[in-house]
């Protein structure tokens, strides 16, 4: 799957926060046994990508940047159950201000559990060389990143929906142009492809691309605890999509 870098178009709803990434803060928290492995699972699967950024960018080899990132959730779990950090207000802040103090000072000895990777090393590679063109410091790096795996996600989540409505076949038509145009001759190709007129394409093509801003949306306020948070993270993804790699 590619990942989209271009600017999906934000709007300017979502002011409800139900399920953020505080809720999974707020579980880890209430876990005083320390076995809440399916709240960190989550955070450390939706976040492991801008964090292995990060570390990479700060001179780690790619082995060691990925038992980094192993040792650094097990860290972050345990400074969550020690302290209050929703306080923040926004998540990708308190990772990152976490992740320089872990790169600065790691903790030591390694916990004993440590979360697994969701990906290889290799694969993980790869979307940094297809993603970052240019040298970048850790900490543009991590932002990038962290703005990147929000389309990542919402156009993940848009494709299980197209497969949950049957459409999985116009989606893989149409999501190269989440972000561009089809030209005319494309255009006519998607009609032949999908058997139906130009127009339905059109219509088809703005509709998936307004359920795509609705669910970066929907990840943004996932991550903030006010509507004042989320209008930063809406500035601070939109500054991040529009640097060159």
């Amino acid at each position: 799957m590619q990942h989209q870098s271009k600017n999906p178009g934000l709007g300017s709803s979502a002011d409800a926060f139900g399920h953020t990434r505080w809720s999974l803060v707020a579980a880890l928290r209430a876990d005083s046994s320390g076995s809440g492995n399916d709240p960190l699972t989550e955070l450390s699967h939706n976040y492991w990508y801008p964090v292995y950024a990060f570390l990479r960018s700060s001179q780690l080899e790619p082995e060691a940047a990925q038992h980094g990132c192993r040792r650094f959730f097990a860290h972050l779990a345990d400074a969550i159950r020690s302290g209050n950090p929703a306080e923040s207000g926004r998540f990708r802040v308190y990772l990152l201000d976490q992740l320089q103090s872990f790169v600065e000072a790691p903790p030591a000895p390694p916990p004993l559990t440590l979360p697994e990777p969701p990906q290889a090393v290799a694969e993980l590679e790869q979307r940094l060389l297809d993603e970052h063109g240019l040298a970048l410091t850790p900490e543009s790096i991590f932002e990038r990143s962290f703005g990147l795996q929000v389309i990542s996600r919402s156009r993940d989540r848009l494709r299980v929906e197209a497969e949950k409505s049957g459409r999985t076949l116009m989606f893989e038509r149409l999501a190269p142009y989440l972000t561009v145009e089809p030209n005319p001759q494309r255009v006519h190709e998607l009609t032949q492809e999908l058997g139906i007129g130009k127009l339905a394409i059109q219509v088809a093509v703005r509709r998936l691309r307004q359920r795509f801003r609705d669910l970066v949306e929907a990840e943004l306020a996932e991550t903030v605890s006010s509507s004042g948070d989320l209008e930063a993270e809406r500035a601070a993804l939109l500054r991040v999509l529009a640097q060159t790699p």
